[in-house]
């Protein structure tokens, strides 16, 4: 799937749906790793992308998971000796790229909620360079509490389309 542009310019404290218009998810063909919904944003001069992606790994991170739109499963059929996938968890994570590295440097942290739920990005791993720019990639979240989790996500576009992520000023969480 090809990297959309930054559609939306955020700024702090506005509210982003990043799939509010998702209404469809891809066929899945097998339990293969895949990108199955991505939307960008910038904020200032960085350049963001939040991606839905099959959760391969979901049964290893068990003790910390966290599933805050519901159950998630793995649902497969199998016709004429043919598995198919019909469904599976989905990990969201978020990428920032930048100019410089120095502009990774802000005074603000990621916010998402999930049917009320607040959870939080403050720790990337980061020096990847994407198209020569250095890059952040975000997957592990706290929760309000301060304790790292992992989300796992159900392959149901209604309940995706709820998730809301806004940037925030590092004091203004919880």
């Amino acid at each position: 799937m090809p990297h959309d542009e930054p559609t939306r310019t955020l700024e702090v404290r506005e509210v982003l749906k990043p799939f509010e218009n998702l209404d469809s998810l891809p066929a899945l063909q097998d339990f293969s790793y895949r990108v199955v919904a991505e939307s960008g944003f910038t904020f200032g001069e960085i350049q963001g992308r939040i991606e839905l992606k099959t959760d391969v790994h979901y049964e290893d991170s068990a003790s910390s998971l966290v599933t805050p739109l519901g159950e998630v499963r793995e649902v497969v059929a199998v016709s004429d000796g043919v598995l198919t996938v019909k469904e599976m968890p989905l990990s969201l994570t978020l990428t920032l790229v930048a100019d410089t590295e120095d502009q990774f440097d802000f005074d603000e942290r990621i916010e998402f909620s999930f049917a009320g739920k607040k959870y939080y990005l403050d720790e990337g791993v980061g020096d990847e360079e994407e198209d020569g720019k250095p890059s952040i990639w975000f997957y592990e979240f706290t929760d309000e509490e301060g304790k790292e989790v992992s989300i796992s996500l159900p392959y149901d576009p209604k309940m995706l389309s709820q998730i809301e992520m806004k940037i925030i000023e590092k004091d203004q969480a919880k």
